[in-house]
């Protein structure tokens, strides 16, 4: 069986070329200008490359995702024999461990909203499901590090969790094979970025973090490439995000600023303020975002916050957080709701499991409010 991006290619070899049409900054009986070429953006040429465009900038219509099944075997007793180094056992809710046929299910009724939402759904085959420092920790959970922006890949480095590093470069490969998809960046050196947990506000917004699971030399390598994945400005907005844990259940602060904030529509978040620092706050009043604030046990039991916006104005949720639903729907925001008790069990969130591969062209905050 060939993939997309065998089958595209294909169709590259049997083309009927011609140097006029095909070749940007060609003009007849001139030599070739390298300054034109020079000045010529990727994001140009770059879907004629792999085949058609990818990114999921913004909040446009979600066009493309990717899962990865579950299987047992993510449940490894090795993570049971090193969990207080993991902080696996601290993780959980204390409700037994999921029933992983249930999960299955779950996970195909997710498939099923995307594509009754006019959303593609691609399904991940990894070579292997263990990295270099062991089994990972529930790769099915955690698709989203394969974060997509114009062009290509950004993978991750982890912080929080640091023996999954390995696991977005294995995503990465398969996006690269099936799709064509390049990678842009890994982030490299010393830096720390766990880049899925950043969060587009809108084409032009994304709010990203400092926190366990950032520090400053992992968002200098990353906070330029997410620039140039844009034909415009982008302000990028970083939280100043509290603990040196990944999670804390008592007072539902996290190092991902996708647990803490999510975007409803253009100039409308749900946010979980306990968690946030002054200066997000203030700067979200200062721009007159609307903010609707999440119920402490949707946050902590359902993880309210984690959603994925289909488009402006209408979002995917966990099903459980039912009193956040109300407000959220409250606000004019269509809220479709998604069975999601099992994979809750191990903290498990729906924007962390799909990669978003692409979006339509969507609105901007700064021009088009």
């Amino acid at each position: 069986m060939t993939t997309i991006y065998e089958n595209y290619l294909k169709t590259l070899e049997e083309k009927d070329w011609d140097f006029a049409r095909d070749m940007p900054t060609y003009e007849p009986g001139k030599q070739h200008d390298p300054v034109k070429w020079h000045n010529f953006s990727y994001l140009d040429y770059y879907d004629k490359v792999i085949g058609r465009p990818y990114g999921a900038n913004g909040i446009g219509k979600l066009r493309e995702v990717a899962l990865l099944k579950v299987t047992g075997s993510e449940f490894d007793q090795w993570w049971e024999d090193a969990h207080k180094y993991m902080g696996w056992k601290e993780l959980i809710l204390d409700k037994g461990k999921p029933d992983v046929d249930r999960m299955i299910r779950e996970q195909e009724n997710l498939a099923l909203l995307y594509e009754q939402n006019g959303v593609e759904v691609h399904w991940i085959e990894l070579p292997t499901r263990v990295g270099a420092f062991g089994p990972f920790n529930r790769p099915s959970a955690a698709v989203g590090d394969l974060w997509s922006v114009h062009g290509g890949i950004i993978v991750g480095k982890y912080g929080t969790l640091p023996h999954n590093n390995g696991r977005g470069s294995l995503y990465a490969r398969w996006a690269a094979m099936e799709l064509g998809i390049p990678t842009l960046l890994t982030i490299h050196g010393t830096g720390v970025a766990e880049v899925a947990a950043s969060v587009w506000l809108a084409e032009d917004v994304l709010v990203t973090g400092l926190s366990a699971s950032f520090n400053q030399e992992g968002l200098d390598q990353f906070i330029p490439v997410v620039k140039a994945s844009s034909k415009g400005e982008v302000y990028v907005h970083v939280m100043h995000l509290p603990n040196y844990v990944f999670w804390d259940k008592t007072t539902g602060s996290c190092a991902h600023p996708n647990v803490i904030i999510a975007a409803l529509d253009l100039g409308k978040v749900l946010l979980y303020p306990p968690a946030v620092d002054y200066g997000t706050y203030h700067w979200l009043k200062e721009n007159k975002f609307e903010v609707i604030e999440t119920d402490y046990e949707d946050h902590v039991n359902h993880y309210a916050n984690n959603l994925i916006t289909l488009e402006p104005g209408k979002v995917l949720m966990h099903g459980g957080a039912k009193k956040t639903i109300a407000k959220v729907r409250a606000a004019g925001v269509e809220v479709i709701e998604v069975q999601w008790e099992e994979w809750r069990k191990e903290t498990n969130k729906i924007d962390c499991i799909t990669s978003k591969l692409r979006r339509d062209p969507g609105p901007s905050f700064f021009t088009d409010r």
